[in-house]
């Protein structure tokens, strides 16, 4: 070490964010300048100047907040964060500890990675459900409030693909009744994938 150099932590002298959406930073992304963005090379070869990609703030919130409105790529998300030891255990501890309990995972990872204020379940619901219903049928309206409703009520887990066949059941009692109601089953797949798309987009507060 040079005469004069002090030993300090790298969290001391700079700040350090992990993607809060791991492998699934494209490279569509990236910036002329910004946050720079560490790649497996810097650390093996102890070299940290050659800095080839950057990425802005809010196009980093924007990939997470694009993922995060699938149910798809949500829950291969929620997948890559357990692997890292970010699993729903661990964020629920998360939540608790910043007083978001009533608040979706969401807004956890937006707290974390951006100090994001979290909103409660049932504010973003209020904020978003205008443009979800947009061009709706009434049965399909009906519907989603009840879907809502359980998401207010449980949080982003009643949002999932796995969890729709109990919901059709909860609401409608049997599948049949749910698909003279709503149509088809790819329809109501459909409704119930791209109604996400509004509930995680950005809102006027």
């Amino acid at each position: 070490m040079k005469k004069g150099w002090q030993v300090k932590k790298l969290g001391d002298v700079c700040g350090l964010v992990r993607g809060p959406f791991g492998g699934s930073l494209k490279k569509n992304i990236f910036t002329k300048d910004g946050y720079a963005v560490y790649e497996q090379s810097h650390a093996i070869y102890d070299q940290f100047n050659d800095i080839r990609y950057y990425i802005s703030e809010s196009k980093s919130e924007d990939e997470l907040r694009k993922i995060w409105s699938n149910p798809i790529t949500r829950k291969a998300l929620l997948e890559q964060l357990a692997e890292t030891g970010y699993g729903k255990t661990e964020l629920a501890t998360i939540q608790t500890l910043i007083d978001a309990e009533k608040s979706d995972l969401f807004d956890v990872l937006e707290y974390i990675a951006f100090a994001v204020q979290p909103i409660t379940r049932e504010v973003r619901v209020v904020r978003a459900q205008p443009y979800i219903f947009l061009f709706l049928s009434n049965k399909q309206k009906e519907f989603l409030e009840f879907v809502l409703s359980k998401y207010i009520e449980s949080g982003v887990e009643e949002l999932d693909q796995e969890k729709l066949p109990e919901l059709l059941e909860l609401k409608y009692q049997a599948l049949e009744d749910a698909k003279t109601i709503l149509g088809s089953v790819e329809n109501i797949r459909n409704t119930f994938i791209e109604f996400q798309k509004h509930l995680y987009a950005v809102m006027p507060t």
